[in-house]
């Protein structure tokens, strides 16, 4: 037998069930899921949603699709970098935005916070 589950009878029953690892039990439990004649209950006691092709509450397959494994991230090659591209802020921005723009583009920031906006805008550019 699997792992034990707690699920809901047609008459409103809660009991704990060993969920059937194969053959002919394990299709009875299925059957009887997809067709609603018995819920599996989640941690909260609510019964746990039942997608009709898809794999039944209370089995290892289930969970794993309600909680897929992350994709991999691609490993670099040495010689790669990531770097967002920053984009400037529009030359309407506020002088603090074009300060922040400016250091993140190597700018000192005291010299940045001691330039005018209009030096900001002019020395790094902005889309209009």
């Amino acid at each position: 037998m699997g792992r034990t589950i707690t699920v809901r009878g047609e008459g409103g029953a809660e009991y704990d069930l060993d969920v059937p690892d194969g053959g002919v039990q394990r299709e009875l439990f299925e059957d009887m899921v997809r067709k609603g004649r018995m819920f599996v209950l989640g941690a909260d006691g609510a019964p746990l949603p039942v997608d009709a092709d898809g794999p039944v509450p209370g089995t290892d397959e289930y969970d794993q699709a309600q909680d897929p494994e992350p994709e991999p991230t691609p490993e670099l090659e040495d010689d790669e970098s990531v770097e967002a591209e920053l984009l400037p802020p529009p030359a309407s921005a506020l002088k603090p935005e074009w300060i922040a723009y400016a250091i993140s583009q190597g700018a000192d920031p005291q010299d940045a916070e001691a330039a005018s906006k209009a030096d900001l805008v002019e020395t790094y550019g902005g889309a209009a």
